[in-house]
């Protein structure tokens, strides 16, 4: 889970139950969609809801930040309203 909001992360953590799957890891960034501060080819899902409509270039923001952090076969799920 990303946000700009340390707040809003630490809300998120502290609202959902611990997972007894141990294959399913959610990592908790605070971070902008334009500047994604992931490595490129590390995840193996990206969804985006309602999200990108903050960012100012958003080809740029799909194309050099979402498409790069998702490994080959992955999924990239995106929600957008204008």
């Amino acid at each position: 889970m990303m946000d700009t909001s340390y707040d809003m992360l630490k809300a998120c953590r502290s609202s959902q139950p611990d997972s007894s799957d141990e294959n399913i890891e959610t990592s908790y960034v605070v971070g902008d969609e334009e500047f994604l501060p992931i490595k490129e080819s590390s995840v193996d899902l990206i969804v985006s809801c309602l999200g990108l409509h903050w960012t100012s270039d958003l080809p740029g923001a799909m194309i050099h930040g979402l498409t790069l952090a998702v490994v080959a076969d992955a999924c990239l799920t995106v929600h957008y309203s204008e």
